[in-house]
């Protein structure tokens, strides 16, 4: 009896599993008419991506009616990248409401997980990617060259140029600066609306900002530079104002 439940279990769990990838012309499938996730502005970007690396992943349709409920911007992206064929996981969905649920959970779970920018940033520092601009990591790594600026900071070897920064309307020569690295964006976002941080780039405070949003005492004039400030503040505590 134990045997034949185990046997049962087992044939259960691989009726689950996808049994047949056949690589098909791309025309032969469709996308999902309903799919409810808006996809036009990432077609491009994974395009440049299929190119580099290929298709690694199959998009899943559901057996005879040719639609795809999983991988629909991967069949976008393979048009405009000029493919011909297509890898398909064929499924086999019970109905049409079985069918949209995957549809929707697939999309759904990808929220799920956060990077780890630590080990992100380890592996993006490693030999591996070295010498690369960050430009070109991002062709192959799907990152914006923006983002990818804070994760290529090695702690020990700071540039001297900050890159793509302007603070004033002009490219600073030199800039003495601290990285603050946040956990995610949305920590940086809510560190620089505490303060009432405005300013023209995203992820740069100029050192002026963040001395008007903290309190302090100086005897310095007004009209001391920002080297001089500096100095004159030492060793003093800085608190930040409450709101």
């Amino acid at each position: 009896m134990q045997i034949k439940k185990k046997l049962s279990q087992r044939r259960l769990i691989n009726s689950d599993i996808i049994s047949e990838i056949r690589v098909v012309d791309i025309d032969t499938i469709q996308p999902w008419k309903k799919n409810p996730r808006k996809n036009e502005q990432a077609i491009d970007r994974l395009a440049l991506l299929i190119k580099t690396h290929g298709q690694r992943t199959p998009v899943v349709v559901w057996g005879d009616h040719n639609e795809i409920y999983k991988g629909n911007t991967t069949w976008f992206a393979m048009k405009k990248a000029g493919f011909e064929k297509i890898a398909v996981a064929f499924a086999d969905f019970p109905s049409e409401k079985e069918a949209i649920s995957y549809g929707i959970s697939d999309n759904k779970s990808g929220e799920w997980a956060d990077w780890d920018n630590i080990t992100l940033a380890e592996l993006l520092q490693g030999d591996d990617f070295s010498g690369m601009k960050s430009s070109d990591i991002g062709k192959i790594t799907g990152f914006a060259d923006k983002d990818l600026k804070g994760l290529l900071v090695s702690s020990t070897e700071l540039p001297d140029v900050l890159p793509d920064v302007d603070l004033s309307g002009t490219m600073p020569d030199k800039a003495d600066f601290i990285v603050i690295q946040f956990l995610s964006k949305e920590e940086m976002h809510k560190f620089k609306d505490r303060l009432g941080f405005k300013t023209k780039h995203p992820r740069v405070v100029p050192y002026a900002d963040l001395l008007t949003a903290m309190s302090w005492s100086s005897d310095s004039s007004e009209s001391t530079t920002s080297l001089q400030l500096k100095k004159s503040i030492g060793k003093k505590s800085l608190k930040l104002k409450r709101k």
